[in-house]
């Protein structure tokens, strides 16, 4: 079964792979939620750009976030997160919380994620936007990124994994969203 999907991505190095991923999910049957006719946002005020923003994720329930090299440095991402993650009422009707994954772009010259991770293979925390980490932080205290059991309410996956099965990766984090014991999310 298809979900509704909202892509989040920093434009400036990771709208190619948004590109790769929303032709992957248009032929899986799941409906992208993203910025139809309204490509460039710069030129609108910030209250308008959340407002379309918060409409598109209101009626999404899972949030892709592409982890680009610079993701990390965007407030425009990590207010989505955030955004993604409230429990939200509209005339009369909720909105859970939405499932989170994480895909990890490949690099444009190698095709692999890599440049993501360690030498251990775990991903590097800078590389991950802050409210991820934030909320990682806050729900499992003291225990690093990858001692925590599931690598917490997201998932977390190299775009190629991603690419190989999308549906199952989003059903995957659609399923964590409705976990009643992860807590606190950060939203912020």
């Amino acid at each position: 079964m298809g979900r509704k999907v909202f892509v989040s991505y920093k434009y400036s190095d990771g709208r190619d792979c948004k590109d790769r991923i929303m032709l992957k999910l248009n032929n899986q049957g799941n409906v992208y939620k993203g910025e139809k006719g309204f490509n460039d946002l710069s030129s609108y005020a910030s209250s308008t750009i959340k407002s379309y923003l918060s409409d598109m994720i209101y009626n999404s329930s899972v949030l892709l976030v592409v982890i680009s090299p610079t993701v990390s440095q965007s407030d425009w991402v990590d207010w989505e997160i955030g955004y993604a993650l409230r429990n939200t009422s509209r005339d009369g009707r909720a909105s859970k919380r939405n499932g989170i994954v994480c895909v990890i772009q490949k690099d444009y010259y190698t095709g692999s994620s890599s440049w993501a991770y360690d030498y251990k293979g775990d991903v590097y925390e800078a590389y991950l936007p802050r409210r991820i980490v934030q909320n990682m932080q806050e729900t499992y205290g003291g225990l690093s990124i990858f001692e925590r059991p599931n690598r917490d309410y997201c998932v977390i996956v190299t775009e190629s994994t991603f690419m190989s099965d999308p549906q199952k990766y989003i059903e995957r984090a659609y399923e964590r969203s409705c976990y009643p014991y992860i807590y606190p999310i950060v939203i912020k």
